[in-house]
């Protein structure tokens, strides 16, 4: 069984709200082998995002994006990302990558997925250009 600390539980619920401002967002790390997973850090703004995600580490993660969505304006849609910091050992990355189902099943609800190794190259017109079906890969980076 998986646990979710208590403060990832609450910031989760922030930014899966539907009346989640645009940028809400929250890092999750995997503490030891996914058997729990912590809340690292929460806020808002793609900037304060891209700043807070760790590049010696690996941590899924939650963005709410305001959208007009099938003619619907300011919609939110929440993006779930899997954060590969560029100083990140090479096992690490690997041992994220088999945690990936795990961690898709306690960060949700969400609408997209996206793999992120750069930082730089984080935009709120990228993600939201990757979660359009015809954005092609959900790589950034």
């Amino acid at each position: 069984m998986v646990i979710k600390s208590r403060g990832l539980h609450e910031a989760i619920a922030k930014v899966t709200d539907r009346n989640a401002p645009n940028g809400a967002w929250v890092i999750a790390e995997v503490i030891g082998m996914g058997e729990r997973f912590d809340l690292y850090d929460e806020g808002e703004g793609v900037e304060s995002f891209k700043a807070a995600l760790p590049e010696d580490n690996v941590c899924f993660c939650l963005i709410s994006l305001r959208m007009t969505y099938e003619g619907v304006p300011n919609i939110a849609r929440v993006v779930f990302v899997h954060w590969k910091g560029s100083k990140c050992k090479g096992m690490k990355v690997v041992r994220s990558n088999q945690l990936t189902q795990m961690a898709w099943d306690v960060l949700q609800p969400h609408h997209g997925q996206l793999e992120v190794l750069s930082a730089d190259e984080i935009t709120e017109e990228v993600l939201l250009g990757k979660l359009d079906p015809k954005g092609g890969s959900h790589v950034i980076g």
